[in-house]
């Protein structure tokens, strides 16, 4: 795999490093759709996602080849990266000052630039929009789990 200081530039979709990306995998077991890495929300994605994601014009990502040495798997895998981008997630005061009650987390729609896949300014967090949420579930893709976010909508 890269180095560490390729992790932002990876999820962020900024890399401009070496492709493929090769890395090494020493785990035994059954394969899914998404595999995790050491890296906090930097995934792996085989072809039945990566397919997926075109096939519906789901925005807001990028896919970076990798030769996977030690993988049981057949087909290919990608290194995704959330092109997509929000505004921050506001808490605490900031939130108040922005009408959410301060232990709520808060987004600002009119930062959001409208991927379906994307991730707030200051955190490394993978948020999808309902669209693409349907059709990620309605795919019962192996080893992909989506949760509700929390996240409440700033109005202004």
């Amino acid at each position: 795999m890269p180095a560490a200081s390729d992790h932002d530039r990876l999820l962020d979709a900024q890399y401009t490093g070496g492709l493929p990306i090769r890395g090494f995998v020493d785990q035994k077991g059954k394969v899914g759709d998404l595999l995790g890495t050491f890296w906090a929300s930097l995934y792996l994605i085989g072809d039945r996602f990566k397919k997926l994601l075109e096939e519906n014009a789901i925005g807001g990502w990028r896919a970076y080849p990798t030769i996977c040495e030690g993988l049981q798997s057949p087909g290919e895998w990608w290194v995704l990266g959330i092109a997509g981008r929000g505004g921050p997630v506001r808490t605490g005061q900031e939130a108040a000052r922005a009408g959410l009650d301060p232990l709520d987390q808060g987004l600002d729609p009119r930062e959001w630039d409208g991927s379906d896949l994307f991730h707030p300014a200051n955190e490394g967090t993978i948020l999808v929009t309902t669209r693409a949420a349907q059709v990620l579930e309605r795919a019962h893709l192996k080893n992909v789990v989506l949760e509700r976010t929390g996240f409440t909508p700033i109005s202004r």
